[in-house]
């Protein structure tokens, strides 16, 4: 999870992979994901330093998409 993360934030810096990502909704996707692991992590098991990695690009991946208007307004929508 945490190299799809971070392969999605590498391409998330070009325009073309941006769109594509919008068409995906890639937003909602990676925030399920999370919200469900981190969840399942806080119930049952203590995070560990993989975790805050994750999160850090995930983090970053939101941070380069926000720049779109439609993109921010769908992690407005996501949570």
């Amino acid at each position: 999870l945490k190299t799809t993360t971070l392969f999605l934030w590498k391409l998330s810096v070009y325009n073309e992979n941006k769109d594509a990502m919008e068409k995906l909704r890639i937003v909602e996707r990676v925030t399920e994901i999370l919200s469900r692991l981190f969840w399942w992590k806080f119930n049952f098991r203590s995070l560990d330093n993989a975790d805050a990695e994750l999160c850090n690009i995930a983090f970053a991946l939101f941070f380069n998409l926000s720049f779109d208007s439609n993109l921010r307004s769908q992690m407005v929508t996501a949570g």
